[in-house]
């Protein structure tokens, strides 16, 4: 799922017991959360999971589809308007994490490897990561992009160098399996499903906040950004201020885990700045 710049959101819809790590795909939708809305977009020949979305900055959608048998189809750029979708040359992204630039660019981090790709020319560049470099989340940060996985959080420059940043100082949770991560200002929040929410700035390599808690066992957690402060979406649904994460807030909220339907638990920040979530067939928006 992704927020558009009017402010609809497009989604990829199929069958999910309660993730989007634990179903398949068979079409995109847009939302309207004006009229609460839905449209079909387009349906997919193959039913594919994971896909990744992402909105260019000429309105364009970038679509990435991975085949649960058989190697990834050909990405394609799709008119969110229209549903007219242009085949592109396939990239080496795979299941890759994908995060837009500020400068146009799609960087996609996957294993061992950064892959960049160009709007303005449908160009692909890869280049050589740390081989310890396995993504499951990512989010924009600085001129770049941070990512996590299960060997620690890395930043990638917008010249596709990446870094590996200390993990926060919490020995019961040596992997980052199951991560999300969202970025507010100068800063990333980090949350896991073992039990911890790291905040700090990787660039200096260290984190200056650390609050425990949030378990979500076996599936990946939620964290996306509000002003000041992120939502955790977990076994236990938080809000962390960025600088008083022990005051964190747990929320009475009207989703919760295991319910079967067309999209798994899922987030994004709209352009109004306000959260749209997404499980099974119901819709939420949180301000």
């Amino acid at each position: 799922m992704a927020a558009l710049p009017d402010g609809r959101a497009i989604v990829a819809t199929g069958y999910f017991a309660e993730s989007p790590m634990s179903g398949y795909v068979e079409a995109i939708e847009l939302y309207e959360p004006a009229s609460d809305t839905w449209a079909r977009l387009f349906e997919l020949e193959d039913k594919v999971s994971p896909v990744v979305l992402v909105p260019l900055l000429d309105g364009s959608v970038l679509a990435t589809y991975s085949r649960l048998n058989g190697p990834p189809a050909p990405p394609e750029l799709v008119d969110p308007t229209t549903g007219v979708r242009r085949p592109l040359d396939p990239g080496n992204v795979g299941t890759s994490v994908a995060v837009r630039l500020g400068d146009g660019r799609v960087l996609f981090a996957g294993a061992g490897q950064v892959t960049a790709f160009d709007p303005s020319d449908q160009s692909w560049v890869t280049e050589g990561a740390s081989t310890e470099l396995r993504a499951e989340a990512g989010a924009p940060f600085d001129d770049g992009a941070v990512v996590v996985g299960d060997t620690g959080v890395f930043t990638v420059s917008s010249e596709l160098e990446t870094r590996k940043a200390s993990k926060p100082p919490d020995p019961s949770s040596p992997f980052l399996l199951y991560a999300d991560v969202a970025s507010v200002d100068a800063r990333v929040a980090v949350v896991d499903n073992e039990g911890w929410i790291g905040i700090g700035d990787p660039r200096n390599l260290s984190w200056s906040r650390l609050w425990t808690g949030a378990t979500r066992e076996a599936e990946p957690p939620l964290v996306l950004p509000l002003c000041e402060s992120v939502l955790v979406l977990a076994e236990h649904n938080l809000r962390v201020p960025l600088d008083a994460p022990g005051d964190a807030e747990e929320l009475a909220v009207p989703w919760s885990l295991g319910e079967v339907g067309p999209r798994g638990l899922e987030g994004t920040r709209l352009a109004d700045g306000s959260l749209l979530i997404l499980q099974g067939s119901r819709t939420f928006i949180y301000r």
